[in-house]
């Protein structure tokens, strides 16, 4: 099965950080807005997951994101795509909260966890940041 498979399933009933831009719209606003009904419902399984379109330029980062990981994969150490990571601290018992982070490293010697995010973006870095 395809990484992204096991990402978009992860959706149903959780909630990630893409999501970060919906809740903060929720919370400014003191409602929830009718462009967040189709996420906050698939989060809460009421509707199924339809996927979006994916563009060439998105397309492009998961190609450019998945060669990243084999090419650190090949070189040793180990790495893993695209986990999924549940918080214990957030998570309620109606709402995970998820992380899915690009490439992660684990260093058992040195005790050290790299987590990479690959971004491909028209913007500059200081505005990806």
């Amino acid at each position: 099965m395809d990484y992204k498979d096991e990402i978009k399933k992860s959706r149903i009933g959780a909630l990630g950080g893409s999501d970060a831009a919906t809740l903060l719209r929720v919370a400014n606003l003191g409602y929830v807005p009718n462009s967040a009904y189709e996420r906050l419902a698939v989060a809460k399984g009421l509707i199924p997951f339809e996927e979006k379109p994916v563009t060439s330029a998105m397309a492009f980062g998961d190609f450019i994101e998945q060669s990243i990981f084999e090419h650190l994969s090949a070189s040793g150490g180990d790495y893993e795509s695209n986990p999924c990571w549940k918080s214990e601290k957030y998570s309620r018992k109606n709402i995970n909260l998820i992380c899915h982070p690009d490439i992660v490293r684990y260093d058992e010697q040195k005790k050290v966890v790299q987590v990479f995010e690959c971004k491909a973006t028209q913007f500059p870095v200081n505005v990806t940041k």
